[in-house]
Order: structure tokens, then C-alpha cells, then sequence
């Protein structure tokens, strides 16, 4: 069963089909990509995605929740655990509507993903998650200061590049769970 998170002000839940045109207005919103660098072109891209997000989550590999306000309807963003590495430990993925950016939103979602993704619950159904790892931009500096703020440590900078080949340094965050006294 898929783990439904709640924080004071949020419900994370499962990505629905029904979630996609929010996905595609995140993923194709210029204040978006030029921290992500993901574009989804038309809509039915992110209809795609939706379906891909639903099927790793049933296979074991990653896991998304789409976040909503408490009480209202419609996506406000996502947050994910991807990527899984060798080790068990996940990289840390997360968007918010720009509408919604400033008011603590995501550090209230990285809280609970982080006491799911550190919790028994999660051991179950995942294995031991020994870490957590992110690697924004450099230039998306609130990224940066979520990050700091929630305890990961800068690791490295990194060059990626995106899908017209073009390299951005990245900054490569870390969070242990021996950090959170799981």
C-alpha cells in the first residue's frame, strides 16, 4: 500500500492520472526548468510520466508523492526518492509551483519524506535507506538553503549536463540516517 504522508499543512499521496496537467504546468514553466532542467513539451509527456511513476513505485524502484494542501484539491508540487544506489540510499527530487514558493512548503514535505524514508516502515518495504542525496543547481540557492536547513551536508560540486548538452555545476548534498537517530 502506498504510504500516504501528513505534515500540519499537507497530504502526500500517490500521483494520480488526473495529476498530469499539473505535472506538465511544473514541467514546462521556465522559473521551473532552469532549476530542473526537465521540460515536458506537451501534455501527454507528462500522462507518460504519471504512468512510469506508478509502475516504479509497484516494482520497488522509487517512490513519488504528489503534494496537495490539506483540504484542497489539485497538486501543489512532488517529492520523491529515485535513483536508488548500490547501497540502498536514494536521491532526493523535489518540485513546487511557483505559486506556492516562500511559505515552507517543502521543508514541511522534506521533513516527512525524510521520517518515512529513516523510518521502520520504510525498512519493510525498501530495505535499510542508509542515505538521502540531492543535487540542485548552484544558482537555485533556496534549493541549497532547504537542504542546509534540514541537516544535509554538501559533499562536492559536480557538472551535469542537460539534454541540449550544456553543463551546470550542481552541488551534491547528503543525509545519513545514523543523522536522524533512525
Amino acid at each position: 500500500m502506498f504510504p500516504r504522508l501528513y505534515t500540519q499543512r499537507l497530504a502526500l499521496r500517490e500521483a494520480e492520472k488526473k495529476d498530469a496537467a499539473a505535472i506538465y504546468a511544473l514541467r514546462s514553466d521556465p522559473r521551473m526548468t532552469c532549476h530542473t532542467g526537465v521540460v515536458h513539451g506537451a501534455l501527454a509527456q507528462s500522462e507518460g510520466y504519471v504512468q512510469r511513476l506508478q509502475k516504479s513505485y509497484a516494482a520497488g524502484e522509487d517512490i513519488f508523492w504528489a503534494i496537495d494542501l490539506q483540504g484542497e484539491a489539485g497538486m501543489i508540487g512532488g517529492i520523491c526518492l529515485w535513483d536508488r544506489q548500490k547501497d540502498g540510499s536514494f536521491y532526493l527530487g523535489y518540485e513546487l509551483s511557483p505559486g506556492h514558493w516562500g511559505r515552507g512548503y517543502m521543508g514541511e514535505a522534506l521533513q516527512a519524506v525524510m521520517a518515512y524514508g529513516f523510518s521502520e516502515e520504510a525498512k519493510e518495504t525498501w530495505g535499510a535507506i542508509p542515505a538521502l542525496w540531492a543535487d540542485p543547481r548552484e544558482e537555485n540557492q533556496a534549493s541549497v538553503r532547504l537542504l542546509e536547513r534540514h541537516g544535509f551536508a554538501l559533499q562536492r560540486s559536480l557538472i551535469h549536463e542537460d539534454e541540449k548538452g550544456v553543463g551546470h555545476r550542481h552541488l551534491l548534498y547528503a543525509k545519513g540516517a545514523e543523522e536522524t537517530g533512525a
